[in-house]
């Protein structure tokens, strides 16, 4: 006689696709979780988030041994909140129930989760004092970034110029509840230009951290040195 073993190498477990994404607050963000083996019985899956987060997720999900491959969908809703209060995150956890070869015994921590960044929609005015700059070239000039309103989040803004003859000093601010109202200081460092270019202009944008926003710009026009207009 020969005595044959067949063992079950099917694996038990959920993946999530993706694991992680980015939406803007007021959007939705689908995933799928996928069983790894075929139940032999319908498996029931439940999302939850955290109560106070900003966001929800559709309810439970049945797998069968019909639909295994296909897997459940999921959607993530963000909640607009309608002020600008910075990015948050959302997290969703798993639960199974069910009798299907084995997942209902899954530990929580085998149970993937889903996380979420949420990108805040809504930014606050920015005031650039002045917009414009004259400046003697190799010289610094200087302005001043405020707030129209007090964030209710840290909001950093970026500073940059395409053009070399122009560097903002930094070249990123933090406006919080705070500084919002006296703003923060840019130092314009400009340079000489070989040969000279007297009137030429250089344009420092703003932009926040994440995404755009149609915040004024500062003109920086270079004007001739003492010493070019002498010799």
């Amino acid at each position: 006689w020969l005595t044959l073993t067949i063992e079950d190498d099917d694996r038990v477990g959920i993946e999530a696709e993706p694991s992680e994404g980015s939406v803007l607050e007021g959007e939705t963000f689908s995933y799928t979780l996928r069983l790894a083996s075929q139940p032999s019985a319908p498996v029931e899956v439940v999302a939850e988030v955290t109560a106070g987060e900003r966001c929800t997720v559709s309810g439970a999900q049945r797998v069968t041994p019909a639909t295994w491959e296909a897997g459940a969908s999921f959607t993530v809703t963000t909640t607009d909140d309608a002020i600008y209060s910075g990015d948050a995150s959302c997290t969703v956890r798993h639960t199974v129930s069910g009798t299907g070869s084995g997942y209902a015994e899954l530990a929580a921590e085998a149970l993937p989760t889903v996380t979420l960044a949420v990108l805040e929609r809504q930014l606050p005015d920015l005031l650039a004092e002045p917009e414009a700059l004259e400046v003697l070239e190799g010289a610094t000039g200087r302005y001043t970034l405020r707030l129209a309103m007090v964030p209710l989040a840290p909001l950093t803004v970026a500073v940059t110029s395409e053009e070399a003859i122009c560097s903002p000093v930094p070249a990123s601010i933090t406006l919080d509840n705070t500084n919002w109202e006296s703003g923060v200081q840019v130092e314009v460092q400009t340079l000489l230009t070989v040969p000279e270019q007297p009137g030429r202009t250089c344009t420092l944008e703003h932009q926040p951290r994440q995404g755009e926003a149609n915040w004024p710009a500062v003109t920086v026009t270079l004007l001739e040195t003492a010493r070019r207009r002498c010799c």
